[in-house]
């Protein structure tokens, strides 16, 4: 049993699985962004920036969801990367919140600087692992990522719990 956890085994081994993932997870998107780090880029800013070059100028709802590495508020990062030149929102009538982030020229060129680079370090922290266990891997987290077949147990908060 667990020292950390004083549950039955099952959910000590869950929870320790939980956290090895995490600690992964870090890791590998710690090692996988020192290059971002050179650019004065987050892992956030580079995925909205990626996704921008990918995808082309979005609104700003369509920005939110997909997007890897982003943690935070969405606007800040956009109006951080405004600041820098390397988007742009282009206002769509007088509402601010009807506008579309693009990637300026600046931008275009910074991303097509470090993707190459960037997927270089993402293969070879993932060549850690053999073939089979990288696809192994990813079967693992769709399954994890899956929506849930039943509901989870609520938790109740301390105010909430019957005295």
């Amino acid at each position: 049993m667990s020292k950390q956890y004083p549950g039955i085994a099952a959910d000590a081994r869950a929870l320790a699985a939980y956290v090895k993932l995490l600690r992964a997870g870090e890791g590998v998107l710690r090692e996988s962004s020192l290059l971002l780090a050179l650019y004065n880029l987050t892992a956030g800013e580079f995925g909205l920036l990626e996704s921008l070059y990918q995808s082309g100028p979005r609104d700003p709802a369509g920005l939110d969801g997909g997007i890897l590495g982003i943690c935070g508020n969405l606007s800040a990062l956009v109006e951080g990367l405004c600041k820098r030149g390397l988007v742009r929102r282009n206002a769509r009538g007088r509402r601010a919140r009807s506008a579309t982030v693009a990637l300026t020229p600046k931008g275009r060129n910074l991303v097509r600087s470090v993707l190459p680079g960037r997927g270089a370090a993402i293969v070879s922290v993932m060549g850690r692992l053999s073939a089979r266990e990288q696809e192994m891997l990813g079967r693992l987290c769709r399954k994890l990522g899956a929506p849930p077949a039943a509901s989870f147990p609520q938790a109740n908060p301390p105010s909430a719990q019957p005295r």
